[in-house]
């Protein structure tokens, strides 16, 4: 269990047919970042750092691994 995971926001979801889609994830006290399914941010704030990827794009939200565990978090 991630004992340190920041507070996620889903800023916005962008879909086309036919191509991947692209979800814009507030990150507290990191900013927000653009990340289609399967990229990686990667917060340097904790030691350890803690990585994010996006695994999954819903119509109302996102499905995050985060850190080693792959602990998956659903962000709305």
């Amino acid at each position: 269990v991630i004992d340190k995971l920041p507070v996620l926001r889903l800023r916005g979801l962008a879909q086309h047919s036919g191509q991947a889609g692209l979800a814009l994830i507030e990150v507290e006290g990191s900013g927000i970042y653009m990340l289609r399914v399967g990229e990686i941010v990667t917060l340097r704030s904790d030691h350890p750092p803690l990585t994010l990827r996006l695994k999954r794009i819903h119509p109302t939200s996102i499905e995050i691994e985060a850190g080693s565990s792959q602990q998956v978090v659903v962000v709305r």
